[in-house]
C-alpha cells in the first residue's frame, strides 16, 4: 500500500491536468476555510504575554491553552484514514499553489529591488565607517558617503597583510557582535576566533535589510554591513576559498546565489531558519500570530525548494544536531543527498569555559542564565520551579541568581521578587562574564520547550555546572542521565526533583559535574568541532598558492 505522501503527490500531479493555474483567489480561499475552523475551535485564546519588566495581573497566570487541533473536530462522519488522507492530500495541493504564487511574487519584486539597486551601485550613499586594523576595537566613528563599489574596496583594502596567502574564508550572518552590542551572535564569533587560531585568514559579512551600511572592527574580527550589494560585490571581489552562510533565507541567497557557479557556498543551519510553524505553536497568542507564522512557514518552504533545485546550489548543508536536519527535511518538505548534509555542532569554547572541580557546597548555588524572549526558553517553567521548591524544606538552603531580558522576563520580578534567596538581574551578560559567573554555582537550571542544541547549557557544563532542564527535540543528543537532570516536558515538578536531589547528595553532585564537563570536552570541544567544519570546507591547510 502506497504512503499517503506519496498518494497526495501523486493527486498533486492529476490535479494539476483538470484545475486551472492557481490563483490569489484559491489561496484566501484556503485561509478563509483555515481560519474559521480555527475559530470555531476557540483554541486561540491565550493570556497576554508578561511585557519585560511590567507588573501583570492576576489573571494573566492561568494556564496556557493547549493549541493542538483534535482531529474530531474535523468531522464526526470520517474515520482517521479518511482523515489523515484529506488533510494530507488536500493540503498538498493547497501548498503547491500557495507556493507557485509566492514564487511569481518574489520573482517580480526582485527585479525591482536588482533594477534599483544597479541604479544605485555607483551612487554615493551614507555609510558608517568605524576603525579597522585587525586587532582594534574602535567603535563606528564616522559617517561617510560611498558608492557600494567604494564601500566594498575599503573594507577589502583593510586587511591584514600578515594572513596574505592563507586560505580565505567569508562568514555571513544576519547578526554579529558589535560595540555596545556585544550579546547578539556571540557563538559565532567564538567560532571565527578559532577559525583565526587555526590560521584561516575569516571576512565577516553582515548582511541586514535595516542596518546602515558600513564596517567596524570586533575584538581582531572586520566586519562588513550591507544591505545587499556590498554583500555581492564582496563575494566577486574578495577571492574566498569558502563562503560560510549561517542562519540562511531567501533576502541572503538572492544577493549571493549568483556567484554560486564560482564560489564554494556552505550553508549552516541552526534551526529556526527551516522550521515549521507548529514547532513554537507554545509562542502564538492568537489566531493572527498563527496566520502569519504559516505564511512564514510557506515562504521557507519555498525557499529550500528553490535553493536544492539550483544548478551550482550549497556544495554543503551542515546542521548543528541530528534532529535539526530530521526536522528541517520534514518541515520544509524537501529532500537531501546524505553527501550534501553533515552534523556538527557548535563550538563550545572550552578555552572560555574551563572546568575547576566543583566544592560540594555549590551544589546549593542555582543559576539562571539566558534569554526570556519566549516561551522555548522555559522562563516561566523556571518559576514554577523555584515556587515547588518554596514549598520544600531545602529551599532554605538554596540561593538562586537571575539573569537576563526580554519580553518574558517580568515573571520573575513579578513572582521572585520577593524571596531573600533569589537574586534577580535584568540585563544581558557577555560570554566572558558568564564564563566567570559559572566559577560560582554549581546547578544550572536551563528549562526548554525547544532547542536544536542548547549552546547556554553546553557552556555551563563546560564549566562544571550540572543542568537541570527537559528531555526535549535534540537535548538527549548533549547529555544524559549521568551528567544532567533531564525532566519529562513541560514538568516543572521534574526540575524541582532534580535540583533537591542534587542538592542532597553532594557525592552525587560533584560526579555529574565532572560528568558535565567531559561530555562537552568529548563532544562539542573545537577539536571536535571547528576541526570539522574547516575540513568538510577544506581550509586544513594554513598556505595556498593563488594563480
Amino acid at each position: 500500500m502506497k504512503k499517503p505522501k506519496v498518494i497526495a503527490k501523486g493527486i498533486v500531479r492529476e490535479a494539476r491536468k483538470h484545475f486551472p493555474k492557481p490563483t490569489d483567489k484559491l489561496v484566501r480561499t484556503s485561509k478563509e476555510v483555515l481560519k474559521r475552523s480555527q475559530e470555531t475551535a476557540a483554541l486561540w485564546s491565550a493570556p497576554v504575554p508578561h511585557d519585560s519588566g511590567k507588573e501583570s495581573s492576576k489573571s494573566q497566570e492561568k494556564e496556557r491553552v493547549q493549541r493542538h487541533i483534535p482531529l474530531d473536530l474535523f468531522g464526526s462522519t470520517y474515520t482517521d484514514e479518511e482523515r489523515s488522507t484529506i488533510l494530507l492530500t488536500e493540503h498538498a495541493y493547497l501548498l503547491e499553489a500557495h507556493l507557485e504564487t509566492l514564487r511569481e511574487q518574489e520573482s517580480e519584486r526582485w527585479e525591482t529591488v536588482f533594477a534599483e539597486a544597479e541604479r544605485l551601485r555607483e551612487t554615493p550613499q551614507a555609510a558608517l565607517v568605524g576603525g579597522i586594523d585587525g586587532t582594534s576595537d574602535a567603535t563606528i566613528e564616522d559617517e561617510q558617503k560611498l558608492t557600494p563599489q567604494e564601500l566594498t574596496t575599503l573594507y577589502l583594502g583593510r586587511r591584514d597583510s600578515k594572513r596574505d596567502g592563507a586560505r580565505r574564508l567569508l562568514v555571513v550572518s544576519p547578526s554579529y557582535p558589535a560595540p555596545g552590542n556585544e550579546y547578539g551572535g556571540g557563538f559565532l564569533h567564538r567560532r571565527i576566533k578559532h577559525y583565526q587560531k587555526s590560521g584561516v585568514a575569516v571576512d565577516m559579512l553582515k548582511l541586514s535589510r535595516n542596518e546602515m551600511r558600513g564596517f567596524y572592527s570586533f575584538d581582531g574580527v572586520n566586519v562588513l554591513v550591507s544591505n545587499g550589494l556590498e554583500g555581492s560585490l564582496l563575494v566577486e571581489q574578495g577571492e574566498y576559498d569558502a563562503v560560510a552562510v549561517h542562519f540562511p533565507s531567501a533576502f541572503e541567497w538572492t544577493w549571493l546565489r549568483k556567484h554560486a557557479k564560482d564560489n564554494r557556498f556552505f550553508f549552516f543551519i541552526h534551526g529556526f531558519e527551516a522550521r515549521r510553524w507548529v514547532r513554537e505553536i507554545h509562542n502564538l497568542t492568537s489566531f493572527s500570530a498563527a496566520n502569519a507564522s504559516i505564511l512564514a512557514t510557506f515562504d521557507r518552504q519555498r525557499f529550500w525548494r528553490d535553493v536544492l533545485a539550483e544548478p551550482y546550489g550549497p556544495e554543503k548543508f551542515i546542521f548543528v544536531s541530528e534532529h535539526a536536519r530530521a526536522n528541517t527535511l520534514e518541515d520544509m518538505h524537501v529532500q537531501m543527498p546524505n553527501a550534501r548534509s553533515a552534523v556538527i555542532s557548535n563550538v563550545i569554547d572550552t578555552d572560555l569555559f574551563t572546568f575547576q572541580e566543583k566544592p560540594a557546597e555549590q551544589r546549593f548555588k542555582v543559576l539562571w542564565v539566558r534569554s526570556a524572549g519566549n516561551m522555548n526558553y522555559g522562563a516561566d517553567l523556571a518559576v514554577k520551579t523555584v515556587q515547588l521548591l518554596q514549598k520544600r524544606e531545602i529551599f532554605k538552603d538554596l540561593e538562586f541568581r537571575i539573569i537576563g531580558d526580554g519580553r518574558l522576563f517580568g515573571q520573575f520580578k513579578e513572582a521572585l521578587g520577593g524571596l531573600d534567596n533569589v537574586q534577580i538581574e535584568q540585563r544581558f551578560a557577555t560570554q566572558e562574564e558568564i564564563a566567570v559567573l559559572h566559577k560560582d554555582y554549581g546547578i544550572f537550571l536551563v528549562p526548554s520547550r525547544l532547542d536544536t542544541q542548547g549552546v547556554s547549557r553546553d557552556e555551563a557544563m563546560a564549566s562544571g555546572l550540572v543542568p537541570v532542564t527537559n528531555r526535549v527535540s535534540a537535548i538527549p543528543e548533549f547529555v544524559d542521565d549521568s551528567c544532567a537532570i533531564m525532566a519529562d516536558p513541560e514538568d516543572a515538578q521534574g526540575l524541582a526533583d532534580g535540583i533537591e536531589r542534587l542538592a542532597s547528595d553532594a557525592a552525587l553532585f560533584q560526579q555529574m559535574s565532572k560528568a558535565a564537563a567531559a561530555r562537552v570536552r568529548s563532544q562539542t570541544a573545537p577539536e571536535h568541532t571547528i576541526a570539522k567544519e574547516l575540513s568538510v570546507m577544506n581550509l586544513v591547510d594554513q598556505e595556498v598558492t593563488r594563480s
